[in-house]
């Protein structure tokens, strides 16, 4: 359907977890502001940040039985937008 569309999608090389990491320090500096969206502020909001690899790697994902694709969808345009393209 992308295709038909004219839309061009290429995988992300990161997982929706680092995306979120890698977002949080836009937030944290002022650098990205989040809007102002009931929906989107409710699913950033529900994420939780877990250690469940040995090497001790953090992991942030949505509850059991929750969503997070719009708070995905901002944290990736945002965190693409602010990395060198060949890095995304």
């Amino acid at each position: 359907m992308f295709k038909k569309a004219g839309i061009t999608y290429i995988k992300s090389k990161l997982d929706r977890s680092e995306i979120y990491l890698d977002f949080l320090p836009l937030v944290l500096t002022g650098t990205c502001l989040l809007i102002d969206n009931r929906k989107a502020l409710a699913q950033f909001a529900a994420l939780e940040r877990r250690r469940t690899f040995p090497s001790g790697k953090d992991r942030i994902d949505h509850p059991s039985g929750a969503h997070d694709d719009l708070a995905n969808a901002i944290a990736g345009a945002a965190v693409l937008a602010s990395i060198d393209r060949d890095e995304a």
